[in-house]
């Protein structure tokens, strides 16, 4: 591709012009449009990808301005995939844009995911995380896990192929792992108590502050969650999802079992190698 658009010529360089072409012609679905999915979508966006699936029922209210890119007094109210179409389209008006506010709540759900050449996970609910990713090995797709929030300063992300030999659920240890999800409230309840409680003491001991929260959280509430590192994390794994778009022979994603770890407090970036038949678990995290 000889002509490239001025707002994209300085990615030339770093990327050759087949590479950027292959960007315009991408699809990416983003599942979750808060902090993680915000900042994927934005830097995809400028990285010049083409096309966009965006999938998220939620609006934005003012707890979410601490951290989450499209969160602003003049968006409080408004449908985040609204507000994350309006992002894309003032850096690119010729992108390719289906925003849906609407939740993935089963399997039954991959009509919104089936022209999309990669699923980005942005979500942090347990269940919709098993849904999503369930969605991509049904259709065959490469999919990005990620994961910040809780644990102060750290998150973690991979890439798991089509033919991955562990699926999503194997590797973060879920009891759900080749289990039909045919009592969904049950199994959504089960889920949340059993990575919730993980993830509380793995907070509590890597120096989270403790408060009335805690308690909250164990009765379906919010957790503390800041901006920095799940931004830090969404870059992250922005970065893996171009390296799988524009298959570039020698730059190979982190693929899963395999995570990136991100470890703010101590000023690390690791790549956590998976030992056989042992992966990770999400109160890890």
């Amino acid at each position: 591709m000889k002509n490239i658009p001025n707002r994209f010529s300085r990615n030339i360089g770093i990327l050759s012009s087949e590479e950027q072409s292959k960007l315009f012609s991408s699809n990416v679905a983003v599942v979750g449009l808060g902090c993680t999915g915000c900042m994927i979508v934005e830097f995809l966006a400028r990285a010049g990808v083409g096309g966009f699936v965006l999938i998220d029922g939620d609006r934005f209210d003012e707890t979410n301005i601490n951290r989450q890119l499209y969160a602003k007094s003049s968006t409080v109210g408004q449908y985040k995939v609204e507000a994350a179409k309006k992002a894309i389209q003032e850096i690119n008006p010729s992108a390719s844009i289906a925003a849906h506010p609407v939740f993935l709540e089963s399997e039954e759900n991959h009509q919104f995911l089936q022209t999309s050449d990669l699923i980005v996970n942005g979500v942090d609910d347990p269940f919709s995380m098993v849904i999503i990713h369930r969605i991509a090995k049904a259709l065959s797709k490469p999919s990005v896990f990620l994961l910040s929030g809780v644990i102060p300063f750290q998150g973690a992300c991979c890439v798991i192929p089509v033919d991955s030999a562990v699926d999503y659920e194997t590797l973060m240890g879920l009891p759900t792992a080749n289990q039909p999800l045919d009592r969904p409230l049950e199994i959504k309840r089960d889920l949340f108590e059993k990575i919730t409680k993980a993830r509380l003491s793995s907070a509590l001991r890597r120096g989270v502050i403790p408060g009335p929260w805690v308690e909250n959280r164990l009765n379906g509430g919010h957790v503390p969650s800041f901006g920095i590192t799940s931004n830090i994390t969404s870059l992250i794994a922005a970065n893996e999802a171009i390296k799988v778009l524009i298959n570039r022979p020698n730059l190979r994603p982190v693929y899963a079992p395999d995570l990136i770890y991100f470890d703010g407090a101590a000023c690390n970036l690791t790549v956590w190698r998976a030992k056989p038949g042992k992966f990770w678990f999400q109160g890890d995290f």
